[in-house]
């Protein structure tokens, strides 16, 4: 690999990833000494503003979020003309890799994975961001199960909207309803997308796909998926109507937060699944049309399924999208609220003509003044911004038996979730060994904190030299 060095003070070693923007490269930061990880925009997209802003955007966005399930923000520049982003290395692996490897996912870790990444979603909405593009790919887990979310590089403050006259921004197999229609984007668009993620890890499958990411969008328009169940009978019917509940077309039929979805979530991990799946259980009849094959496009600009009003183009985002013919074999289900919101319009429009018609001759043809029809603005969910949560701190549990820290975690106001425990020869049986986030940081009040309890020595190793973990 090239020498690349850059700031002054970032010396890539390796390279871990590339996508259509930028390649991804392990780095050492030989200020402070520690791993990075360096995002490098390609060389032929430099002279481009658009994209310098957008990446300048997403270490702004990532920056001001504080959460030990999103990646961390350090550091953005510009080196003799190469842009780069500095953030937190991850040890592990993104959840799409993870998916294809090892298939579809026990029903209680996809929970645990869901848990996490709402815990990092209730945060970033808690200051009026909203992602729009969760998918796999931008989802980290590490080996001992801890989530971190990333790459908040077309993330938007408040209410968004599409980002150039007739497209949208995302990753079609993962895009809401109201993201391909064009219309408002609230924090229930990031939900419905986390519900196609747990779709697909829970069955290895995403429930939409097609040959060209505007057939898929049109899919998440106007088809329903196939029951969870139906593709993997593993999956716990718990889960399953979670899933469901958070990939409904309307925004109003999804949960109302992530904080909501992530306690149902929780209760899954937990064990506690009863009442969730009995809450929810005539949600899931009635879901027709199979999922489709594992390919996912990147995230891209793509032509709108029905566009109701013409958006500004957003400079940082202005890629040419393709164009896109339709199905070719009409979907099992449509969605019928957009045609009535056609024909409401048309409706006022017509009133509209009628109203503006002015006086007129015995001889004159009864003509309305076209040019007097009013516009009719389009009609569009309310959008909701949360208030920001309030930052506590987290209490110190390493040690504690574990009835001791759900106690103190619960008291300060946190929830808890117990991770896969495992053996510890140094710490006796029962007892939490580690935590996250750690004891002294702070996070937002009501979101999670997990924990690992010890298993004690591991009977396979009594009698053995120890082995160094690391």
């Amino acid at each position: 690999m090239e020498e690349l060095f850059l700031g002054q003070r970032y010396r890539a070693t390796e390279q871990i990833g590339t996508g259509g923007m930028a390649d991804v490269y392990k780095a050492v930061d030989e200020v402070l000494g520690r791993t990075v990880a360096v995002k490098v925009m390609h060389a032929d997209l430099a002279d481009d503003p658009s994209f310098a802003a957008r990446f300048r955007h997403e270490a702004q966005a990532a920056a001001n979020l504080q959460s030990p399930n999103i990646v961390n923000m350090y550091d953005w520049g510009q080196d003799d003309g190469t842009f780069y982003i500095v953030m937190e290395y991850v040890h592990g692996t993104d959840l799409k890799s993870m998916i294809e490897r090892e298939g579809a996912l026990p029903s209680r870790t996809v929970a645990e994975i869901g848990v996490q990444v709402c815990a990092a979603l209730s945060v970033a909405h808690g200051y009026g961001i909203i992602h729009r593009d969760i998918k796999p790919h931008n989802i980290m887990v590490r080996a001992d199960g801890a989530v971190k979310l990333m790459d908040f590089g077309i993330a938007r403050a408040g209410p968004s909207m599409k980002t150039q006259t007739g497209s949208v921004l995302g990753t079609a197999q993962y895009l809401s309803p109201e993201a391909a229609l064009g219309t408002p984007l609230t924090p229930a668009s990031d939900l419905y997308s986390l519900g196609v993620v747990l779709y697909e890890a829970a069955t290895g499958h995403v429930p939409f796909d097609g040959d060209t990411p505007v057939a898929v969008a049109m899919k998440q328009v106007n088809e329903e998926a196939e029951s969870p169940r139906l593709v993997n009978p593993d999956i716990e019917p718990a889960l399953d109507a979670v899933i469901v509940k958070a990939m409904q077309k309307q925004t109003a039929d999804r949960y109302v937060s992530a904080g909501d979805l992530q306690r149902d979530l929780s209760a899954i991990a937990q064990g506690r699944s009863g009442d969730v799946a009995a809450g929810y259980a005539g949600m899931v009849a009635g879901l027709g049309v199979p999922g489709a094959a594992p390919h996912v496009a990147p995230t891209a600009v793509m032509s709108q399924v029905a566009a109701p009003e013409q958006g500004s183009v957003d400079p940082a985002e202005a890629v040419e999208a393709p164009q896109a013919p339709a199905p070719d074999s009409p979907p099992r289900r449509r969605l019928v609220w957009p045609w009535i919101v056609l024909a409401a319009l048309l409706v006022v429009a017509a009133l509209g003509a009628m109203w503006s018609i002015g006086p007129r001759s015995s001889q004159d043809p009864l003509v309305p003044a076209v040019d007097a029809v009013p516009e009719v603005e389009p009609v569009a969910d309310p959008v909701i911004v949360p208030e920001a949560p309030e930052m506590v701190e987290v209490p110190d549990i390493i040690d504690m038996r574990e009835d001791e820290a759900v106690a103190e975690l619960e008291s300060a106001g946190f929830i808890p979730e117990a991770l896969r425990p495992r053996y510890d020869s140094d710490v006796r049986k029962g007892t939490v060994i580690e935590q996250t986030p750690l004891d002294e940081e702070m996070a937002p009040q009501g979101s999670v904190v997990t924990y690992v309890l010890s298993l004690g020595t591991d009977p396979n190793t009594r009698g053995k030299p120890n082995d160094d973990d690391d």
